[in-house]
């Protein structure tokens, strides 16, 4: 036992319990016990507040006695000292044993050797309490003594505690200092900042430096390094955090001061001399700052500025707009990391010459000092205006051929489409006329009774009926899926909508179809085009994707039609199909994706295998050449 002489009272316990503690303390010479019955908490207060005693054993079953307002009161009047409580097993509610202010025993477990290992535990707990309560006395005695500002929190990130440094430097009280919190008093250019990284640092529990100004008691701001660390309990909870403040205004005001006077050195440093005069290209060299310090006379007939107005002025103020922009990218990407940027394009129309844009080639190339500091950055500028028209002459002429060549390929897909009704318009009106015809006459022979006489020759007849009926059947398909009556003389979305029933008595393909828009397409030959590819696009869904639905959305965006085809099908993976040459393994998508390029549409897949597949096809209302 931690007492050399051990006082134990007994509170509201019977004779059994008596006898129990008497057992329990039994070989033990230095042990005294005193019994008490007591009406409530405040008599039982009274009591202790007297006698003292080093372990209270407090008999809870008859409920007059509350353990936990007792203890709570015990903690803010009396230095703390060990308690068991003794209960019925089934008033016992949820707790955290690790951070109860006393012991449990049931009233069924009151052996000797149990509750006298209890004591022993009681015992010890309290002497740690009071040995941790003895150290955040030295701690904070010891935090009052720094002269570092010294702060923690709770685990809500409420301030709980501040030492005097932090109270000297704000000028408030400690119950001012805590009410205010973190936030007041921080600078408000820094504020939004600091907050957020203590916020983020407070949310990740995880420790954190943050510097910022915060107003000291005569109302100027003072930097201050700002630096904590989660705080936890030995079981690993969470309880807040601990820092502490230093005040770093002197040193940062000196490394500013400091960094003006670098910079000024710099400045003077950096005037390298060289042959600029003679040079058949633009120089020039550009500090830190994008100011120029050194320009040869042919960079500044570029500017269309004397070397003396370019001097010491920064380049964003002699280059305005994109080209100053430009300029200023390839300067700043060089200093930021001491490579050179070559063989930069820059367009515009310079200050010299207004009306005509001119072409330049820049190259950028660090300057470093002895200590391998840059020093700003060396410029080689070339004017290439007459190169980029021999240039922009040659791309014409290829984007020339690449129209016609377009055209032709066009013409050619018009074509096919005006050969693909011509073909149709043949079927249905002669060839399936004259089928017609046929299936009357060999009817009409089938019925002749002296055919009936001559059984091989009637049954041949039934035959040549019959296949004549699936010519007629044949022909009549073929006509359709060449051109679809409909689309000649009706809109894409009525034809379209043929489509749809035609494809779902086909294939059993039921295709969801929502048009929003006017969708009107004028030229029948365009038509007809997107129509086919509308088409390919649904057999492919019927033929490939293993589902029995799909959807069909047309909408119009500005001059173009957007068609979109989705399914939750078996989907594929675009890359590896579009790479293959087997034009049975690709769909017919590369074929498409073709015929859409020389209309000036677009084809964009969307698929990966089992999660189906999403095409999007834009193609322009008209032709335009």
């Amino acid at each position: 036992m931690p007492y050399q002489a051990l006082d134990i009272l007994a509170v509201n316990g019977d004779a059994e319990v008596e006898t129990s503690i008497r057992e329990a303390m039994q070989g033990d010479h230095s042990w005294s016990l005193t019994a008490a019955s007591v009406a409530g908490n405040r008599e039982l207060l009274a009591r202790l507040r007297d006698q003292r005693p080093n372990l209270l054993l407090l008999d809870t079953r008859d409920g007059r006695v509350d353990p936990d307002a007792l203890a709570a009161e015990l903690e803010a009047t009396i230095p703390p000292f060990p308690i068991v409580v003794i209960h019925d097993r089934a008033a016992v509610t949820t707790r955290e044993p690790a951070r109860a202010p006393y012991d449990l025993i049931a009233a069924a477990d009151l052996q000797p050797r149990l509750l006298r290992h209890v004591f022993y535990n009681a015992l010890e707990r309290a002497q740690l309490r009071r040995e941790l309560q003895a150290t955040e006395e030295r701690w904070r005695v010891t935090a009052d003594a720094s002269p570092v500002l010294i702060w923690e929190t709770d685990a809500a990130g409420q301030l709980s505690f501040v030492n005097v440094a932090w109270l000297a430097f704000t000028g408030r009280s400690l119950d001012e200092a805590l009410e205010a919190g973190r936030a007041e008093g921080i600078y408000p250019a820094d504020q939004r900042r600091a907050l957020q990284q203590l916020e983020s640092a407070f949310a990740a529990r995880r420790p954190f430096k943050i510097e910022y100004r915060m107003r000291f008691r005569d109302g100027s701001y003072r930097w201050l390094l700002d630096q904590g660390q989660p705080r936890y309990d030995p079981a690993g909870l969470f309880l807040g955090y601990s820092g502490s403040c230093t005040d770093i205004d002197e040193h940062v005001r000196l490394q500013e001061a400091l960094l003006a006077s670098e910079t000024e050195a710099h400045r003077h440093l950096a005037h390298l001399q060289a042959v600029y005069a003679t040079a058949p290209v633009g120089l020039a060299f550009t500090d830190l700052d994008h100011r120029y310090t050194s320009v040869n006379e042919r960079l500044a007939a570029f500017s269309g500025f004397t070397v003396e107005e370019m001097l010491g002025r920064r380049v964003a103020e002699l280059m305005p707009g994109p080209i100053g922009e430009r300029a200023m990218a390839c300067r700043q990407a060089v200093i930021a990391t001491g490579e050179p940027v070559i063989s930069t394009e820059l367009q515009a129309a310079s200050p010299a010459n207004p009306s005509e844009a001119r072409s330049w080639l820049g190259r950028y190339f660090p300057v470093f000092d002895g200590d391998g500091q840059i020093m700003g950055v060396n410029v080689v500028v070339m004017e290439i205006t007459e190169q980029k028209r021999l240039e922009e002459n040659l791309e014409a002429q290829v984007r020339a051929r690449t129209a016609q060549a377009r055209k032709l390929a066009t013409d050619l897909t018009l074509a096919e489409q005006r050969e693909r009704r011509r073909i149709a318009r043949v079927l249905h009106d002669d060839i399936q006329q004259k089928l017609y015809a046929l299936q009357v006459h060999v009817h009409i022979l089938g019925q002749s009774s002296a055919l009936r006489e001559l059984p091989e020759t009637s049954m041949r007849t039934e035959l040549i009926g019959r296949l004549i009926d699936e010519l007629i059947e044949d022909n009549s398909r073929l006509s359709v899926e060449l051109s679809p009556p409909t689309i000649s003389h009706e809109g894409l979305v009525d034809a379209l909508g043929w489509l749809r029933q035609y494809i779902s008595q086909e294939h059993g393909l039921n295709i969801h179809l929502q048009a929003t828009g006017d969708l009107t397409i004028h030229d029948p030959d365009l038509r007809e085009v997107i129509f086919q590819m509308v088409r390919e696009l649904l057999l492919n869904v019927a033929r490939h994707a293993g589902v029995s639905e799909a959807s069909l959305t047309l909408r119009r965006e500005q001059d173009n039609l957007v068609i979109h085809v989705a399914d939750e099908g078996a989907g594929f993976d675009p890359e590896l199909v579009l790479a293959s040459t087997d034009e049975e393994t690709t769909f017919g998508i590369r074929t498409l994706r073709e015929r859409v390029d020389i209309f000036g549409g677009s084809l964009d897949v969307d698929s990966s295998p089992g999660a189906g597949t999403r095409i999007t096809l834009v193609m322009p209302v008209a032709i335009t050449m």
